[in-house]
């Protein structure tokens, strides 16, 4: 359920060819933070111990 909740609020989003150039360049973090509609999800999830990051 959630990620169905980030990908509609990604769907929605004005920024996605900042957000695909920063994905592209490997500058997405910390970038996305500047404009991503899932900021605090995705930070809340940082801190979520049951949530493992790939890094």
């Amino acid at each position: 359920m959630l990620l169905n909740d980030l990908r509609r609020t990604c769907a929605m989003c004005e920024h996605k060819r900042e957000c695909d150039a920063d994905i592209a360049a490997g500058t997405l973090v910390p970038a996305y933070q500047n404009y991503c509609l899932n900021v605090d999800t995705l930070d809340a999830l940082q801190h979520d111990s049951n949530f493992i990051a790939e890094r």
